[in-house]
C-alpha cells in the first residue's frame, strides 16, 4: 500500500532512488533512453514537410531552447512559492508560548 503521508512518501522515494543508483555503474547509458525519448518528442513537433537535416537540426535546437526556457520558468515560480511558504511560516505567532 502506498505511503499516504507526504514526508513518508518522500523518504520512500529517497530510499528508492539511493538504492537505484547506488547500483547504478553508468548513470549516462541508464538514462539515456529517456534523454532519447524526450528529445524524440520534442522533434515530432517539427513539420513532417521540412526535409533538410540542417533546417531540422536548427529547429530543434530552437524547439529545445523554448522547453528549457518553460522549465526554467517553472523552476522559477516553484522556489518563489517555497520561499513565500517558508516566509509566511517564520512570520506566524508561535501560539504555544
Amino acid at each position: 500500500m502506498p505511503a499516504s503521508d507526504p514526508d513518508e512518501r518522500r523518504a520512500l522515494a529517497q530510499r528508492a532512488a539511493n538504492t537505484r543508483w547506488g547500483v547504478t555503474v553508468d548513470r549516462t547509458a541508464a538514462t539515456r533512453p529517456a534523454r532519447d525519448a524526450w528529445i524524440a518528442k520534442i522533434a515530432s513537433r517539427i513539420p513532417d514537410e521540412v526535409a533538410d537535416p540542417r533546417q531540422r537540426a536548427a529547429m530543434l535546437q530552437n524547439l529545445l531552447a523554448a522547453e528549457y526556457s518553460r522549465l526554467a520558468a517553472a523552476s522559477r515560480r516553484a522556489r518563489a512559492r517555497r520561499n513565500a511558504d517558508q516566509a509566511l511560516t517564520e512570520t506566524e505567532p508561535d501560539n504555544d508560548a
